[in-house]
């Protein structure tokens, strides 16, 4: 068997980073799958209800994810790798409520 690519996906919904290696934790692979988007109400955003969530682009910083558009018609966001952690709120992913912070 041959492993010929291999894709993270840091944030639900947006695209997936490829990567040469790994680091694998306790939760999975590092970065993969740990944050999320949230409305002001706490519900999840997919790309299934918000299509031009196709044009956000996710690279993965030494320090932080970057998210920027694809066309420049946003400005960049940047999430710190050790930003503290704030209060748990519930989210609502689907149908699903989970704490998150």
């Amino acid at each position: 068997m041959i492993l010929s690519e291999l894709f993270i996906y840091p944030i639900k919904s947006l695209g997936g980073v490829s990567v040469t290696e790994a680091v694998v934790t306790a939760r999975g692979l590092q970065h993969d799958r740990r944050w999320l988007l949230i409305d002001e109400t706490g519900r999840a955003l997919t790309q299934r209800e918000h299509s031009l969530m196709a044009l956000l682009h996710v690279s993965i910083l030494d320090n932080g994810l970057e998210v920027s558009h694809k066309k420049g018609a946003v400005p960049t966001l940047f999430i710190p790798f050790d930003a503290p952690l704030g209060e748990r709120i519930e989210v609502q992913v689907w149908d699903d409520v989970v704490e998150a912070n």
